[in-house]
């Protein structure tokens, strides 16, 4: 499974490189390096986009952020929500308590037909947060 996983990302970032959306290339890269331990792609990730950051637990999260949602809004948008569900439900609990991930969790729990847990999860996202627009 991780092997098959390490290969896709590692295609993404080059097919994402190749069509020239740095972005992408680069989160998709980051994603490869967290699941292979590649540290000589990190590095050659660092040269070719020159990012600069603060953390690099940040940007391993933002990374993760960006597939999470990628994959989430494919198989959401394909039918398939119990495989969204799932999907997210299988993250990194650091990923899965993310604002934007419980936001698209909750989503998928209202078309689901889970309106107890959707409702909880709105309610406490407008605690946080009353201004978010998604919630």
């Amino acid at each position: 499974y991780n092997r098959h996983l390490e290969d896709s990302f590692y295609e993404l970032s080059q097919l994402n490189i190749e069509v020239n959306e740095p972005n992408k290339a680069f989160l998709f890269g980051i994603n490869y390096v967290i699941v292979s331990d590649d540290q000589d792609y990190r590095d050659e990730l660092d040269q070719m986009f020159d990012v600069k950051y603060q953390s690099e637990e940040q940007i391993e999260l933002e990374a993760q952020l960006f597939v999470v949602q990628i994959l989430f809004q494919y198989l959401f948008s394909q039918g398939r929500l119990k495989d969204a569900k799932n999907y997210v439900l299988h993250q990194p609990q650091e990923v899965q308590d993310h604002r934007v991930v419980r936001n698209l969790l909750a989503m998928c729990y209202l078309y689901l037909g889970e309106y107890d847990t959707a409702k909880a999860l709105y309610e406490a996202l407008l605690q946080e947060d009353s201004t978010d627009i998604y919630a």
